[in-house]
């Protein structure tokens, strides 16, 4: 049984909705009594034959292409064109699709000599569409190695210039950064969909934020300025509006979120990822994995220079290698007990900081006033008489975005729970004495402490950013470090107060 689609149309001359109905009746019939399957009807109403822009007609031959149907069943051939150009030219487009057109009424389209013609006029409109897309593409390779933008929706956080240059748009790229940092950081498709559409963020096209478009944007290599048209690929080609660091990790979160399985099931972590360095070439080390003869899975980092085959010869290195040797070297040489005394104090300022700090409310009681501002504008002119349909969608947009700041300013007023020494004090000796189990531990001491780690072949070199439990840095009295036992490259130590880290270079323990 073939899957079949009926195209059916009237013309604004003594025809009516009936006439559809008619057509499609016949249509179902003829399909029934010749082992067809109907699984879609396109129709055009009040729309002539003689003309080719009808919207259901086209997006039935745009359709043909994921070639779900075999046949294009009418209740006449004049009902698909009357016109024969027409008629062979987007025949020749259905048949490249596998597609043949059928007449439900008809034998025969029309005399022989009419089926002679238009066998020769489906022959010279397939040379032509393949002459023209000959020249199209030729033309359009020439733009693509300019990285010129060639059609389609362009991505949001771009907006395309009167060069046909893809240059960063201010106004949407943010959304792009915001989208990026949060799933980097493990907040979920839906969670960030629902925070966009909240705040009256919308996608590329004009609508609201689904998994889909949001899956599109996290796997868009544009955004790390990659410009690819078919095999053509041009690195740094466009703008860059996200860091490759932040790009790689978000690739890595998708692909393990990818063949996680549904529910509460165990999945792969690469802790270090965003984190590790080759360094060599100082390109990111990213999860992989490979199958063993015996059907075991191990899986290594690998510097991505040299996954791209441009050159690095940075041998990859054992995920819980790496990851265990990095965890035990921040326990011993950071988490020590006066260090931890030393966090706790600072974890405190910083919360009765925050706590304290009302510039964010400030700044959204302030808006509030604006966007009433706006409102009463709007209102005054209605009163004045002044209605139009522009006015009135300016005033649900002005509420809507008044209404959201209330709520984000109740959101804002809301106090953190009380927090004491004893309890941060706590959570640090639980971390470092391994209450936690291994893979807790390993992710805790990671993402809280380990800034970057360059890796070469025999040496690492560890810059550590000291964090409180909220991400934010604080600063480390190097005195309180002890590493005189430490074997280093050149200097085992340095320290960098601008930005709030020090960093560690130690020879790689011999592997056994």
């Amino acid at each position: 049984m073939k899957n079949a689609v009926i195209y059916a149309r009237y013309s604004s001359e003594k025809q009516n909705e009936q006439s559809i109905a008619g057509q499609i009746e016949i249509c179902r019939n003829f399909a029934k009594n010749n082992d067809i399957r109907i699984i879609d009807i396109y129709a055009d109403e009040a729309l002539s034959g003689k003309v080719d822009k009808r919207p259901a007609f086209q997006k039935m031959i745009k359709d043909s292409k994921s070639q779900k149907f075999e046949i294009v069943l009418v209740y006449a051939f004049d009902r698909f064109a009357r016109n024969r150009y027409d008629s062979a030219i987007y025949k020749t487009q259905l048949k490249l699709n596998k597609v043949k057109v059928l007449s439900a009424s008809e034998q025969i389209p029309d005399s022989p000599e009419g089926v002679i013609l238009e066998s020769l006029l489906e022959g010279m409109a397939q040379y032509y569409s393949e002459n023209l897309s000959r020249n199209v593409t030729r033309g359009m390779n020439q733009c693509a190695r300019k990285s010129k933008y060639l059609g389609g929706t362009c991505p949001l956080g771009y907006r395309i210039n009167s060069e046909n240059d893809f240059v960063v748009d201010e106004q949407t790229a943010p959304i792009v950064r915001m989208i990026f940092d949060f799933y980097a950081s493990g907040t979920s498709m839906r969670a960030i969909c629902d925070t966009l559409n909240d705040s009256g963020y919308r996608s590329a096209n004009g609508k609201e934020f689904t998994y889909n478009s949001l899956h599109h944007i996290l796997k868009n290599r544009k955004y790390i300025g990659e410009y690819r048209f078919k095999d053509i690929v041009i690195e740094h080609g466009i703008p860059q509006i996200i860091d490759d660091i932040t790009f790689e990790k978000v690739q890595s979160v998708l692909s393990r979120n990818k063949h996680a399985p549904a529910h509460n099931k165990s999945s792969v972590n690469f802790y270090l990822t965003g984190k590790l360095f080759c360094g060599h070439c100082k390109s990111s080390m990213v999860g992989d994995s490979g199958t063993s003869k015996s059907n075991i899975t191990h899986y290594y980092y690998t510097c991505l220079s040299r996954k791209r085959k441009r050159g690095c010869k940075k041998k990859s290195v054992k995920k819980e290698w790496i990851e265990k040797l990095i965890t035990d070297i921040t326990i011993k040489r950071v988490l020590t007990d006066e260090n931890i005394e030393f966090f706790v104090e600072k974890v405190m300022e910083k919360y009765k900081k925050d706590i304290n700090d009302d510039s964010e409310l400030r700044a959204v009681n302030l808006a509030i006033k604006e966007v009433q501002k706006t409102i009463d504008n709007i209102m005054n002119a209605i009163e004045q008489g002044i209605i139009t349909e522009t006015t009135k969608e300016r005033l649900l947009a002005s509420e809507k975005r008044k209404t959201e700041l209330i709520a984000e300013r109740d959101r804002k007023q809301i106090k953190p729970p009380p927090l004491e020494k004893k309890t941060v004090r706590d959570f640090l000796y639980e971390v470092r004495d391994g209450v936690f189990n291994s893979a807790d531990k390993t992710e805790i001491i990671i993402n809280t402490f380990v800034n970057s780690v360059y890796l070469y072949d025999d040496s690492l070199k560890i810059v550590f950013t000291l964090q409180n439990e909220n991400a934010e840095p604080v600063t480390l009295d190097v005195d309180n470090i002890e590493c005189s036992d430490i074997k280093g490259k050149g200097s085992p130590f340095a320290y960098y107060p601008n930005t709030r880290v020090f960093v560690l270079a130690i020879k790689i323990p011999r592997r056994v």
